[in-house]
């Protein structure tokens, strides 16, 4: 007769092993299906934020390259529409 002081001695005599017993591997097996699922899940999250993070930033900084390259273009826009406006001449300023 097993020990009283062992729980799982015990469930083996009253209910036999797989009559009413734990499960430990379809239990365990369950445990590393959703914390690798919770894993998986969270690793997409972060690679996700990281990635849209840095192309957001990258793409509407102040300091982006794109972003000097376009202001600079529209600078010498103004600059040679200024010039046409003028005449060619200096344009005036204070008036």
């Amino acid at each position: 007769m097993p020990s009283l002081d062992d729980p799982f001695a015990v469930l083996e005599v009253e209910g036999g092993a797989h009559a009413g017993g734990i499960d430990h591997r379809r239990d365990n097996d369950r445990a590393r299906q959703s914390t690798l699922e919770n894993w998986q899940s969270e690793f997409l999250q972060l690679f996700s934020f990281v990635v849209l993070s840095a192309l957001l930033i990258h793409r509407w900084s102040g300091e982006s390259k794109d972003s000097a390259d376009r202001m600079e273009q529209k600078i010498d826009g103004i600059a040679k529409r200024l010039d046409e406006l003028a005449g060619g001449k200096a344009p005036v300023v204070g008036h």
